[in-house]
């Protein structure tokens, strides 16, 4: 792969900025009576998503000079090094394998994948059909994926999203190293039906082994003589899983070419194929899959990933907007914000070109968000009449396979009214005129109007597609994935490695040293030493 010059080099990037000066008081609602087919101009539906991309103060000049942005053979040669499996990771020199895990034809090539896969699915059918038991004999009930980052949000946004296809085994999540987590989670669980899966690429990662710790001496007290039955491990280094006492066969591999929180395709999705069943989780691959096709193959001007990454180009490094919102309507996809927020930001929270170089433009947003319902009457104030201009993604599942369709629909009309509502906002005259008509007195109307007052023109897509179901989540996943690769390739920075995670890694070892072995604290800055007394005195009555 070569390194991409800095856009804002380009004369192309120049033009672009004087496209943001001429549209930055242009209103979006002129936009349309001027544009009288705008909606269906800018409405794009590939691969089971819809993207409406009409509400952006932006018209056909500015896309313009947006999409010379890059030269279209561009677009298809950055998807082609990604799905091709060429070292795309340019730091750590290796390809970026997710998505070979959902592509048919690429399994020919890579037998390592169809192994993977093979192992997976036999896996996945033994225990849903209880073949495979826990160490009494009997069948599993439960599952507990024990995992962080990519290991936890993955796999439990998956599961969570498709509740409606879920079979009888209930999976539960445990990240976090306060015991509190797995604590309450192992309560209402018996330990003969539990089966343990440990997902960490490198079987090192600190919070997940304690977590597994933990659990394997809940097992123990309970009778269990072994790993054999209610453990199984997702890992590069099977070695140190075998070292742990699970054994060969219980151990599948996660390769070293997917970063974690592109990894829900691969060995890390098992727990939530579990959950709902090989079926359903070969038709969320079949979704990404009709995703890569899509972004391998669709024109720039009419390719879903490549439109979005362009959009946020233009919010991020023409308008220096800081933040970016992702709504769902749909309480299923209640993780999908946090999800989206470490593949955004660990991939693309970068500052080095390939060169070594320090990059000076702006690289990732801060991605943050909660299922729309819930944000409407937390934050939705902050974005109709704050400051700060935040683009918005709504995803907005079009009908539900639940019964209780009236309810879903009432939903989509609250999906639909933000977004207008955010385009259109109010004027003080309009405000006034509300007031009045209210029955307020006129000085009153006129003295609160400006505090009614929204400015409008803040934009936002609307994602939508026909119901939630495996088809589409995994099709709304890649997106995204595909969205945040192509952004990394315009700024010429790297989203598959993650070195500003290490360095917090290798100071907590030290401050643990200090702490636990009294080794010397010289190393360490006084605030941080104050605080270690200060657990000392309180931990340990020292």
């Amino acid at each position: 792969m070569t390194s991409e010059p800095a856009l804002t080099d380009k004369p192309e990037f120049q033009a672009l900025l004087k496209e943001k000066d001429r549209l930055k008081n242009q209103s979006i609602v002129k936009l349309f009576s001027e544009q009288p087919n705008r909606a269906n101009e800018l409405t794009v539906a590939q691969a089971n998503i819809e993207l409406d991309y009409s509400r952006h103060a932006i018209d056909s000049q500015g896309f313009d000079a947006l999409f010379k942005i890059i030269d279209p053979s561009e677009s298809h040669r950055f998807a082609t090094e990604l799905l091709d499996g060429l070292k795309v990771n340019f730091t750590e020199k290796q390809s970026a394998l997710h998505s070979l895990f959902r592509n048919k034809n690429s399994k020919k090539t890579h037998s390592i994948v169809s192994e993977i896969q093979k192992k997976m699915a036999h896996l996945v059918e033994d225990i849903v059909n209880g073949h495979k038991k826990g160490f009494t004999g009997k069948a599993f009930t439960d599952v507990v994926n024990l995992g962080i980052g990519g290991s936890y949000l993955g796999p439990k946004l998956v599961f969570e999203s498709l509740s409606n296809y879920r079979n009888h085994l209930d999976c539960h999540f445990v990240s976090n190293l306060d015991p509190e987590d797995l604590k309450t989670t192992l309560l209402t669980l018996q330990p003969e039906t539990t089966l343990f899966v440990v997902c960490s690429k490198s079987f090192k990662t600190e919070e997940t082994l304690i977590n597994a710790r933990n659990a394997r001496n809940w097992l123990m007290k309970a009778g269990a003589k072994d790993l054999e039955n209610n453990f199984i491990a997702i890992t590069e280094n099977t070695k140190a899983a075998q070292d742990f006492n699970i054994p060969a066969g219980n151990c599948l591999l996660l390769p070293k070419e997917v970063a974690g929180r592109y990894s829900i395709w691969t060995s890390a999705g098992l727990t939530c194929a579990l959950g709902i069943g090989w079926k359903s989780f070969s038709e969320f691959l079949s979704g990404a899959e009709a995703m890569d096709s899509h972004f391998k193959s669709a024109a720039p001007s009419r390719n879903l990933p490549v439109i979005m990454s362009l959009l946020e180009f233009w919010y991020r490094n023409c308008w220096n907007t800081q933040v970016h919102a992702i709504l769902p309507y749909s309480h299923n996809l209640r993780s999908l914000p946090i999800h989206l927020q470490q593949l955004v930001m660990e991939s693309n929270g970068k500052n080095a070109l390939a060169s070594g170089e320090f990059l000076e433009q702006l690289t990732a947003s801060v991605i943050w968000g909660t299922d729309g319902i819930n944000g409407q009457h937390s934050f939705y104030q902050f974005l109709h009449q704050g400051t700060l201009l935040c683009p918005i993604d709504f995803i907005l599942p079009l009908s539900t396979i639940s019964r209780d369709s009236d309810q879903h629909s009432k939903m989509v009309s609250h999906c639909l009214a933000q977004a207008r509502a955010l385009m259109i906002g109010r004027s003080t005259h309009e405000s006034y005129n509300y007031l009045l008509k209210k029955g307020l007195p006129e000085k009153d109307s006129r003295d609160l109007a400006p505090h009614l007052r929204m400015p409008g023109n803040r934009p936002s897509n609307i994602i939508s597609f026909e119901s939630l179901n495996p088809t589409s989540l995994g099709s709304l996943l890649a997106l995204y994935e595909h969205k945040t690769y192509f952004s990394a390739r315009l700024w010429g920075i790297n989203p598959f490695d993650q070195w500003g995670v290490e360095l917090g890694k290798t100071i907590s070892e030290n401050i643990q040293a200090v702490m636990f072995k009294g080794e010397d604290a010289n190393q360490l800055d006084p605030a941080t030493y104050r605080l270690i007394s200060k657990w000392k005195k309180t931990t340990l009555g020292d």
